[in-house]
């Protein structure tokens, strides 16, 4: 009897330990791919030993890699490695969560199947989230597909529009792709796309994602309809078509396609043809690019062609901006180009070329090498003839830097700055040449135990200078120069004293000048020529008590004797002191300034600055210009901001010219939140120079909770549009004006209010 028994009980312990083995293996040690699977549950698990089936009741949860599955009940088919989940199902990822109704997960392909589900989706893309529906989900690591879904970035229960589609793929990071899609508002179905891609990763170039059809006015193209249409294949393949109508130039259509986007780069190429009336046709194409092309190389494109064929008149555009660069541990390449061209009706044009090459390398030791070389090639044409000028400009360099000197040699044909910008008649040089020029500077040197920052340079060239008469002024120049460089005496807490100072001797030889009589180059030997100069620039800063500051300054430009006969080294005498007394609080800020130029017997304007901020309601800015030699309040400007109720804000900036007795600029903007959801914007802007406003816009916006509808006014371009857009999405928006143009209560008005007054 007691041996039957032992036998039982040892058949009930072998029994006991090959189902806790099972349990701990099925629980705990399930392993597929080298993963774990790890099912766990608040209720009941019970395992079928013959199948290897484990069920799990209430609070649910199974964990694999960084898999994370909930629900009411489940059951895992060891087996065939798959596990089928119902009842409040949650699919959780690192970059997604998935709700649904019942859940089948194949372990060995990572795919799973989901029935009523409910997901929210977003990236940099957006500004929000995305809420998907859908019947049916087919989940891989790769997309999440959708059958019979929806798709809207409205957050109510029942969301004011929404996409319907019989196929939504959703990629993660990157994009959706909705086919077949209806948009409805509320449950009127209003457009169809046969094929709608909504990206959800920031592009380069904020790729818009719904562009309603934009109707309008103008004076220069009548009524007119805008419509484009986005498609997204990835970054390497998205873009915009246009297809629009304007009741005076006919049809215009057109595609901005974006072929890569990526690390690697971004490139884009347009094309647009507007035309089929009797105001003729335009056709305009466009290229740009930026490329990382590996070994620290960089390429840039900015290339546009217009050609037009009016009833005015034909014409044609051509523009181009090239670079190429590329930048390395010791050295940098880079060469530009910039190119226009303008071509007329009447057989005339006009070209600029600009391109610029420049190379600098450095070596062991501190030495280094610099190369250059600029083109600037004007042309007119007319009747078949052609003016060109061209100026070349160059430079060689070589350098030699050591922890106490820096020598080297250039050769250096420079063009004039200034000329690149303007016209010839208005600039005193056009080239100047050093062949050679030989340097020397001092670097880190202090004098008296370190007490006195030194600077030392010498410098030898053979310097010439052209004009744009074609005269010649040329010689041998010699400088020294030698002082305190940038000295800073911290005397106490409350104040500061800085100091530079140096003197400088040049010597001209060997000096000539040709100018060109009738032809003949006429040459004109002059004597030699020397110049002493000096150049101080100190200030102190005094700090009595809070809040108030005191500011002297005292620069000094003094030809003591002597004289250059070159324009580029010309020196001004000037002995001007200056002073700011200022006062700086939290909500107020004051300062008055100015400065007499002792050479010139002269005083600088007082200048009065004025700021209020009680709080970020109200923001008031003042300032006005006092001529000392005139007697009279010159100019006087304003800068106003304020929030005088909930929802409205007014902002103001002037100037204006007391001697002139005109305004030099007014500036306003009022934003006012008004009930019903709607808003109002007025922005106004008047140019005293041209007695013209910049611009007259006004727009007011209905808020529909997850969307806006806009009706835009611009009395100066005598344009009226109207224009939808969704909340949640990159769109492109609309300004007044051009990227020039600058409000004053923009902060760029009135520099030196802004650096005196700040919060």
């Amino acid at each position: 009897m007691q041996q039957d028994r032992f036998q039982r009980n040892l058949e009930k312990s072998m029994i006991t330990i090959v189902i806790l083995f099972l349990a701990v293996t099925i629980l705990t040690a399930v392993s597929f791919a080298q993963e774990k699977i790890s099912l766990q549950a608040e209720g009941q698990l019970v395992f079928d030993i013959t199948t290897g089936n484990v069920y799990a009741e209430e609070g649910v949860e199974l964990e694999y890699q960084d898999l994370v599955l909930l629900a009411d009940s489940a059951r895992y088919d060891s087996e065939n490695r798959m596990a089928y989940l119902v009842g409040n199902v949650e699919l959780i990822e690192p970059d997604r969560v998935v709700r649904g109704q019942a859940l089948t997960y194949d372990f060995t392909s990572q795919v799973s199947y989901m029935d009523d589900v409910r997901t929210e989706v977003t990236g940099t893309g957006m500004q929000g989230l995305a809420y998907l529906t859908g019947q049916r989900v087919t989940n891989t690591s790769q997309v999440m597909h959708i059958d019979n879904g929806t798709i809207t970035t409205c957050d109510l229960e029942d969301p004011h529009y929404h996409l319907a589609s019989k196929s939504i793929d959703i990629y993660p990071g990157d994009r959706i792709v909705v086919r077949h899609v209806v948009y409805y508002e509320g449950k009127i179905p209003l457009f169809y796309w046969p094929y709608l891609v909504i990206p959800i990763r920031k592009t380069a170039a904020g790729t818009s994602v719904f562009e309603f059809p934009r109707v309008g006015r103008n004076e220069s193209d009548g009524w007119y309809v805008k419509t484009a249409y986005n498609y997204y294949r990835g970054p390497e393949a998205y873009g915009k078509v246009h297809l629009d109508w304007f009741q005076k130039k006919g049809i215009g259509k057109g595609v901005d396609h974006t072929y890569q986007d990526d690390e690697q780069g971004y490139g884009e190429i347009s094309l647009y043809h507007l035309g089929g009336s009797d105001w003729g046709q335009s056709i305009t194409a466009g290229w740009t690019q930026q490329l990382q092309l590996g070994q620290a190389w960089e390429f840039a494109s900015d290339v546009e062609y217009v050609t037009r064929n009016l009833t005015a008149g034909d014409s044609s555009d051509f523009l181009a901006n090239l670079a190429l660069s590329r930048q390395a541990a010791d050295s940098r390449l880079s060469a530009t180009l910039d190119y226009e061209g303008n071509a007329f009706a009447d057989d005339t044009g006009e070209s600029d070329l600009l391109g610029r090459v420049s190379y600098s390398r450095s070596f062991g030791q501190g030495l280094g090498v610099r190369l250059g070389a600029d083109l600037r090639r004007l042309g007119e044409y007319t009747d078949g003839a052609s003016e060109i000028e061209q100026y070349e400009g160059y430079l060689g360099e070589i350098t030699l830097t050591q922890p106490r000197y820096q020598v080297g040699v250039a050769l250096e044909q420079k063009l004039n700055p200034e000329f690149l910008r303007s016209e010839i008649g208005s600039v005193k040089w056009v080239t100047a040449k050093d062949a050679p020029r030989l340097f020397w500077r001092s670097r880190n040197w202090r004098w008296f135990n370190g007490y006195l920052p030194m600077l030392f340079t010498g410098s030898y060239s053979r310097y010439s200078e052209v004009y744009p008469n074609g005269s010649t002024q040329a010689g041998q120049v010699a400088t020294v120069t030698g002082g305190i460089n940038n000295k800073v005496w911290n005397l106490n807490p409350q104040t500061r004293v800085t100091l530079s100072s140096t003197l400088q001797q040049d010597w001209y030889r060997d000096l000539s000048k040709e100018s060109p009589v009738g032809g003949i180059p006429a040459v004109e030997t002059q004597g030699d020529l020397s110049r002493l100069s000096l150049r101080s620039r100190s200030s102190l800063r005094y700090k009595p008590s809070e809040p108030w500051t005191l500011t002297l300054g005292y620069t000094d430009d003094w030809v003591i004797a002597g004289e250059t006969p070159f324009v580029r080294d010309q020196i001004d005498n000037k002995e001007l002191l200056t002073g700011r007394v200022q006062y700086q609080q939290k909500a107020v800020a004051a300062s008055l300034s100015t400065g007499y130029d002792f050479y010139a017997g002269k005083y600088e304007d007082v200048v009065g600055q004025l700021g209020y901020r009680p709080s970020d309601k109200l923001q008031l800015d003042l300032q006005a210009n006092y001529d000392v030699q005139l007697g009279e309040v010159t100019n006087l400007y304003t800068l106003a901001k304020a929030a005088p109720l909930t929802g409205w804000q007014v902002q103001f900036g002037s100037g204006y010219d007391l001697l002139e007795e005109r305004w030099e600029r007014l500036d306003a903007a009022t934003t006012a939140q008004l009930p019903w959801g709607l808003t109002l914007q007025h922005l106004i802007s008047y140019d005293g120079a041209t007695d013209s406003l910049t611009y007259n816009d006004i727009a007011l916006t209905k808020d529909l909770h997850c969307r806006e509808l806009t009706l835009r006014y611009s009395a100066v371009r005598e344009e009226i549009w109207l224009e939808f857009s969704l909340n949640a999405f990159p769109r492109t928006k609309l300004l007044a004006g051009t990227a020039e143009d600058k409000l004053l209560f923009d902060a760029q008005g009135i520099e030196e209010l802004v650096d005196v007054i700040t919060d």
